[in-house]
């Protein structure tokens, strides 16, 4: 009896041993489950992650678009329109008017509350109480911007599709060293149906993508060469045209780049039209009071010439100033038939 207890107790041990053996395994198994579980859940959690920052990361530079208005609120709602549309997500809006006379910021806000989607990240307004001109307006705007770029519409203009914000900020990424991206913009009539003109030409673009910024500036130095829309610029840039309200009103484009062209900012020209401009605007409206108006944009030209260009004199060589005192003396002229219209349409009155 005592043997067979003994044989009894052996075989008891050994099949103990085994289920032993088996509850380790399954216990070793239940562990290898549960940590594949938190791999998997680990590596899910890491996925949803990392697309949550590309997504941030696709989407890190901001924006900001400034519409400016002055008595053109009938376009405003078309330009608005134009930037809500947009593909590119983090976009800041930025709505100004210059004190106009029929301008209601209430029914603005509205709209862009209604319209507005996720790529829309921030909205500011502003309107002036009194009239400061374009370029004291725009001055005025910069320090509200918040984006690493900055791009200027005219409420009677529109961006020309929904991609150009998207394009302009690949271009910034392709090559980080531009600090001012130029594109085209299509010069319509009125209904902004039929384009008249593209108004960079190709040899504008040419000289742009040289990297000559230099030559580039004895190019400005004659004539506005370069658009206002469809430009975009490094926000940091512009704190090299602070002040220029002080000597200007209603032109901001041409002085602008050639500050930047003359202080050898880069520019880089992307072919595709970014916008599309209404004919007429500030500096083309009739009668008296579109005189005046074209009197002070007039004035202005004149100035960049005395400010700008002359003091630059031995830098541009006599060739160039040559041919920037014709331009002058052609201003000069179109303004004494400005005044003699203005003087006109006031016995009129």
């Amino acid at each position: 009896m005592q043997g067979k207890m003994c044989v009894g107790g052996t075989a008891c041990s050994e099949i103990n041993a085994k289920i032993g053996q088996e509850l380790n395994q399954d216990k070793k198994m239940s562990s290898v489950r549960d940590t594949l579980k938190r791999v998997i859940q680990t590596a899910v959690s890491a996925l949803k992650k990392d697309k949550e920052t590309r997504s941030v990361c696709e989407n890190d530079m901001r924006v900001s678009v400034i519409i400016v208005s002055y008595n053109n609120v009938e376009y405003i709602y078309s330009a608005i329109d134009s930037i809500l549309s947009q593909s590119y997500g983090n976009i800041e809006l930025i709505v100004s008017d210059d004190c106009s006379t029929e301008y209601d910021e209430a029914a603005v806000r509205a709209y862009v509350e209604e319209k507005r989607g996720t790529n829309l990240r921030s909205v500011k307004y502003n309107t002036n109480s009194k009239n400061l001109g374009t370029v004291a307006h725009l001055e005025r705007l910069y320090p509200l911007c918040t984006g690493e770029i900055v791009t200027l519409l005219a409420a009677d203009d529109v961006l020309n599709d929904e991609g150009v914000v998207e394009a302009a900020v690949n271009a910034f990424r392709e090559t980080p060293d531009v600090q001012v991206l130029m594109s085209n913009v299509a010069m319509c009539d009125e209904t902004l149906e039929n384009v008249e003109r593209l108004f960079v030409s190709e040899e504008t673009a040419a000289l742009i993508n040289s990297g000559d910024t230099e030559e580039l500036f004895r190019a400005l130095a004659s004539k506005c060469i370069l658009p206002a829309m469809g430009t975009f610029y490094r926000r940091e840039v512009l704190r090299l045209t602070d002040g220029l309200s002080k000597r200007y009103k209603l032109v901001e484009d041409w002085p602008t780049h050639i500050i930047l062209a003359r202080e050898g900012i880069s520019f880089r020209y992307i072919d595709r039209v970014s916008g599309r401009h209404r004919k007429g605007g500030i500096s083309n409206n009739k009668k008296l009071e579109g005189a005046r108006i074209r009197l002070t944009f007039i004035a202005d030209t004149l100035r960049i010439y005395d400010d700008e260009v002359v003091p630059y004199a031995d830098r541009l060589g006599p060739e160039v100033m040559e041919k920037a005192r014709k331009d002058h003396a052609a201003r000069l002229a179109l303004q004494q038939e400005v005044r003699e219209k203005l003087a006109l349409y006031e016995q009129e009155k």
